[in-house]
């Protein structure tokens, strides 16, 4: 063979084990010194949450028109009424309703005009609060108008007012006493105008009132719930699926401050309740606002239960809703929150490994609570070589050891 072709073979040879030793070099690089991800160690808290539909319970007492034609009611949804209140005005004509009607809403009118324009000479010095409020009631508007809220007609009324001030900064001042004068001619006009027959509609019991009808407010009483049960659940949620207010009713009195919230629920999913538990509650077609109530009783039979609970908070939503998707929290754990991925077990026992300079530590951990996708561990500051708020924990990595160089990736 020519001194040329053993030259090239030899060189062939040459970088075939150079290539081999770099591939075992990085594999071993690989095993010895690996590529990982971390995150600092924060407080946090999650919730133990179970999901069902839910019946609504209270003590309501329907308004009717009593055989009158003619009637302007007065209350204003959620509003508080004592014991023989006027719940509704009876009038001698349909025409003399309606500008009663229009009067009551010249009179709110009124009332903001007033309120704004008394207080004119500050708003010059808080322009910055003012658009402020203004792009908040937009974003407000927005969001509740596309989820079909009624409460979007609130915040449109603020958006009025902050819009109000802002025109008077700029010197409006003028134009608004002239709108207020107006409203004020409008309204004597009007009540100069109206035939009433002096009558009224009143309520006999104290409580909130509500425009929410669906016909079941003798049928889902609190009393009414002492027949509820496993087997009669379904049955009653079919009965609200199929109920029709009657078309002669103003409203109804929600007499009793105190409801009641029925839950169907597997047993094996309650079983940290207890009678006399104080929980929360979500209605997440309304928000994510918690709502505090107590465990007034659990009905077991067998693999499913009904969860009794009492609150006494009322806004517009508890008055109205029948049925309704409910999260009950059972539970919330609060301590270092990890993702489920940094958890790692050594010898048997639940821990994470932490960066310690270049170096890898594993560091054992009392899971009070996983999620599936993170978990709470117990934070105690006086444990010796415990976890440690910002520790650098690893989420993601292979082949973890206690000294392990590493880097981060």
């Amino acid at each position: 063979m020519k001194t040329g072709g053993l030259t090239f073979i030899r060189i062939i040879i040459a970088v075939l084990a150079i290539f081999a030793l770099v591939v075992i070099g990085y594999q071993l690089y690989k095993y010895n010194f690996v590529s990982i991800k971390t995150e600092s160690a924060v407080m946090g808290e999650l919730e133990e949450v179970v999901k069902s539909t839910g019946l609504f319970f209270r003590n309501e007492k329907i308004i009717d028109r009593r055989g009158y034609e003619y009637f302007d009611v007065i209350r204003e949804e959620g509003e508080r009424v004592p014991a023989s209140g006027v719940i509704a005005r009876i009038y001698n004509d349909e025409a003399s309703a309606k500008k009663q009607k229009k009067i009551r809403e010249l009179e709110a009118k009124i009332k903001t005009y007033e309120n704004v324009i008394s207080n004119s000479g500050s708003y010059q010095s808080s322009i910055a609060s003012i658009d402020s409020e203004i792009y908040s009631n937009l974003q407000n508007i927005a969001y509740l108008a596309q989820k079909g809220e009624s409460s979007v007609f609130s915040d449109a009324d603020s958006l009025m007012v902050e819009l109000m001030k802002k025109k008077i900064a700029s010197g409006d001042l003028v134009h608004y006493d002239s709108v207020l004068k107006n409203l004020r001619d409008e309204e004597r006009r009007l009540k100069a105008s109206i035939q009433t027959s002096g009558q009224t509609i009143s309520t006999d019991k104290s409580g909130y009132f509500s425009y929410g009808l669906d016909g079941l407010e003798s049928q889902f009483s609190l009393a009414a719930m002492n027949e509820l049960s496993t087997d009669n659940f379904d049955s009653m949620l079919e009965q609200c699926k199929k109920a029709t207010p009657a078309a002669d009713d103003l409203g109804k009195i929600v007499y009793d401050s105190r409801w009641s919230l029925a839950l169907k629920l597997k047993t094996k999913d309650i079983t940290l309740l207890e009678a006399g538990d104080v929980v929360y509650i979500r209605i997440p077609s309304y928000g994510s606002e918690r709502i505090k109530c107590t465990v007034a009783e659990i009905r077991k039979n067998g693999e499913e239960s009904i969860v009794i609970l009492e609150s006494s908070v009322i806004n517009d939503n508890i008055l109205t809703l029948r049925n309704e998707e409910i999260s009950l929290i059972i539970k919330t754990y609060k301590g270092i929150q990890l993702r489920q991925s940094a958890l790692r077990k050594v010898d048997g026992a639940d821990g994470v490994f932490v960066k310690v300079g270049m170096l890898l530590r594993y560091k054992e951990v009392e899971i009070l609570y996983n999620d599936g996708v993170n978990v709470i561990v117990n934070y105690d500051a006086t444990a010796s070589g415990g976890l440690r708020i910002y520790d650098q924990v690893v989420y993601k990595g292979s082949n973890l050891y206690s000294g392990k160089a590493v880097s981060d990736g």
